[in-house]
């Protein structure tokens, strides 16, 4: 017997939770982040002549995964937006 799980589109979303032009601001979220359980990784992206650095949760493959790592971003007072790992988005 095995149990379903919901899985999501595409098997899997990436939240953001900022956009930085300071490597050290990120790191600050990500540590933030760290202190409530959830696991956010720094991308450093190029766009023209500007370095942003972005932070990111995932990729999350189910809805639990995703409901809990929701739970934790409100414990932690963070918000973050879901991305699809293709699209390219552009920083606020």
């Amino acid at each position: 017997k095995h149990t379903a799980r919901a899985t999501l589109a595409e098997g899997s979303i990436t939240l953001q939770a900022g956009a930085f032009k300071q490597v050290a601001e990120a790191e600050k979220l990500q540590a933030k982040l760290a202190q409530y359980g959830v696991d956010a990784k720094i991308q450093r992206l190029s766009l023209e002549d500007e370095t942003y650095y972005r932070v990111r949760i995932g990729p999350i493959a189910t809805v639990e995964e995703l409901e809990a790592v929701r739970a934790k971003l409100a414990e932690a007072e963070v918000d973050a937006m879901p991305v699809t790992a293709a699209a390219a988005v552009p920083p606020p």
